[in-house]
């Protein structure tokens, strides 16, 4: 079975995954749970009571649908 990968995505690593009888809808579903991720986003900037900026940060949870 062959996907197509948007040319932004090419280098995306994805764990290997070892599977046997399974549907198609089944290995779609373990690849998206395969590159699942929580990032840290940058938000906003704030500063702070001894005058310095920082960042403000959001965590979002990643994952390639298929």
């Amino acid at each position: 079975m062959n996907a197509i990968i948007p040319p932004e995505d090419e280098n995306l690593l994805i764990p290997p995954l070892k599977m046997r009888s399974v549907t198609v809808p089944d290995l779609f579903t373990a690849l998206t749970f395969a590159t699942h991720k929580t990032a840290n986003v940058v938000t906003g900037t704030y500063i702070g009571g001894d005058g310095k900026a920082s960042s403000q940060y959001q965590q979002v949870q990643i994952a390639y649908g298929f």
